[in-house]
């Protein structure tokens, strides 16, 4: 909601009992169906907020009708966008600033609030891994050149941290904590690359990854990972659909809809 409690006004000026309708008013469509990841949406807002080097869409603390923003569903399911590859030179000057561009051709403010997948990165600190509160929620990455940058970890669970020693990708979308000329940051989605390897229509493993690492080559070993060479094969592209019901007698079968 983009509301900052702490400068509520009068009182009666909050939500209270009627925050679940409130909440249900801006998740769901018209037809009941609950907005998710992936969906294509239009927001209309009435009432907006510079604050944290962004602008935010709010209700200005008031809940009257007239201070509402409406969500839309546009198309549902198109699917995320691809993460663009960056690394930290393209957000951290050599000298560990972060890098400000009033134009918004480079810098965070050109990347911010778009889907980027961090490559070549290690974790440096590791002290926000698996925290709750958002203030605790920060890991320090680190590249080669030593340039820094805050990662806002997710509260997913993502398992025991990376060493720091270890080199990985990740990605999220950039965000910006700070109405000055810095305070950037990548709000994680993903640590990666992950593979999952099942079996393909020939019965020999098939190996598959997100298509936010195009690019990446597929290398593979045969020594207990001493030493590793290039997979040569032809890539298969496909769609994975994670059906999230709970139906245990369900079918499937794919059809072209007229858009």
């Amino acid at each position: 909601m983009a509301q900052n409690y702490q400068a509520m006004g009068q009182a009666g000026q909050d939500y209270g009992t009627e925050w679940t309708n409130e909440m249900r008013r801006i998740q769901y469509d018209a037809n009941g169906r609950k907005f998710r990841k992936g969906d294509l949406i239009e927001v209309t807002a009435r009432k907006a907020l510079f604050r944290g080097g962004k602008r935010n869409i709010n209700e200005a603390h008031r809940i009257t009708e007239s201070n509402d923003f409406d969500v839309v569903l546009v198309k549902a399911n198109v699917g995320v966008p691809s993460a663009e590859p960056i690394t930290l030179a393209d957000l951290v000057n050599p000298d560990g600033t972060q890098i400000f561009d009033a134009t918004r051709a480079t810098g965070g403010e050109h990347w911010q609030g778009m889907r980027v997948r961090l490559d070549q990165i290690r974790l440096s600190t590791t002290n926000g891994w698996g925290k709750t509160n958002w203030a605790d929620r920060i890991c320090l990455a680190a590249d080669q050149s030593g340039r820094t940058f805050p990662l806002r970890m997710p509260l997913l669970d993502l398992g025991p941290p990376k060493a720091t020693d270890v080199w990985f990708s990740v990605t999220g979308i950039i965000n910006q904590e700070n109405s000055n000329t810095n305070g950037y940051e990548l709000f994680v989605q993903e640590v990666g690359p992950e593979l999952r390897i099942t079996q393909g229509a020939n019965g020999r493993p098939a190996v598959s990854f997100s298509s936010d690492y195009d690019g990446y080559v597929l290398q593979y070993s045969d020594d207990g990972l001493n030493t590793w060479a290039d997979l040569d094969a032809t890539p298969v592209k496909t769609i994975i659909i994670e059906d999230q019901g709970d139906s245990i007698n369900r079918m499937y079968r794919l059809i072209k809809k007229e858009e």
